[in-house]
């Protein structure tokens, strides 16, 4: 099997495991928890599917946050999450539970839970009740309305998975507060606009290997292009704001499809067609077609 099917059959298995978990965003039991948490641990003993080259780190973001798979209403939202070694980020919360696994590189998690009773806008504060080293093989839960920093240690590039009850982009994440560090009774409130997700990078000959094993659907954003004879020709999609997907999208949601694009431009498509239920997006730089 082709690496492009392995992992997204792989991807689609571990959702289906940690759906029929039933995390919630209230209490979970033990074993719940235990079993989401064995599903991602699971996957991420499999670092042969993450490659850092189709992952690349984004200076511009200081890491690098990659959709693997979720719902269409952005639950159970799954991401390969890229670093570098930095100083940690502000302590932030998520609106539901999350699980973070160890690829490779050490990712370090302080937790902490907040004391004051929220009467004060602005205000609050927080106690630490744990740290975390999360390498290959460690399984990190976070309950909702933990708050936790990261920081990655090392100088290995560090590749974990983050799995979210409801994905980083979604709306439920406006108006969060984070906290402006570890010790300060001060917050601001998140306002940040839609979070910019990575789509997974593939070469020309992985595209045509995993073709020829699996048909995959093919879509040309922005762009025309001209495919080699052993795939099918693209489908033209835009990415302009107000346009509306193709009609021909595929039946089945699970298929993969490839989106032959520039960075930007494939992003918004591939947000737009995982609201539509297609989370397995892959881009194609038509930077390759022309040296073909």
């Amino acid at each position: 099997m082709s690496l492009i099917h392995q992992r997204a059959t792989a991807v689609r298995h571990t959702l289906d495991a940690v759906r029929a978990a039933g995390l919630g965003a209230g209490h979970n039991t033990a074993e719940q928890i235990d079993a989401a948490r064995e599903a991602l641990r699971n996957l991420a003993a499999q670092p042969e599917l993450f490659p850092t080259e189709q992952y690349p780190f984004r200076s511009e973001l200081a890491s690098g946050f990659y959709r693997l798979g979720e719902d269409a209403d952005r639950r159970n939202a799954l991401y390969v999450l890229v670093g570098k070694a930095r100083a940690s980020n502000a302590p932030h919360r998520h609106p539901s539970w999350a699980l973070i696994a160890g690829v490779s590189g050490n990712e370090h998690n302080v937790l902490f839970e907040r004391i004051d009773d929220g009467s004060e806008p602005g205000k609050g504060k927080l106690r630490k009740r744990g740290e975390h080293s999360i390498v290959a093989g460690d399984v990190l839960y976070m309950p909702a309305g933990d708050y936790h920093t990261i920081q990655v240690d090392g100088d290995e590039l560090a590749v974990h998975l983050h799995i979210y009850g409801i994905g980083v982009d979604g709306p439920e994440n406006r108006g969060a507060p984070v906290f402006r560090g570890p010790d300060s009774e001060a917050y601001d409130v998140n306002n940040r606009g839609p979070l910019s997700l990575g789509v997974q990078q593939v070469s020309l000959a992985q595209v045509v290997e995993a073709h020829q094993a699996k048909p995959l659907a093919f879509f040309a954003v922005d762009h025309a292009v001209q495919l080699p004879e052993e795939l099918p020709p693209a489908v033209p999609v835009s990415s302009a704001e107000g346009a509306v997907l193709p009609a021909r999208l595929p039946a089945d949601t699970h298929q993969v499809l490839v989106l032959i694009g520039d960075a930007e431009p494939v992003e918004v498509v591939a947000e737009r067609l995982a609201r539509a239920g297609y989370a397995t997006a892959l881009r194609l730089d038509p930077a390759e077609l022309a040296a073909g």
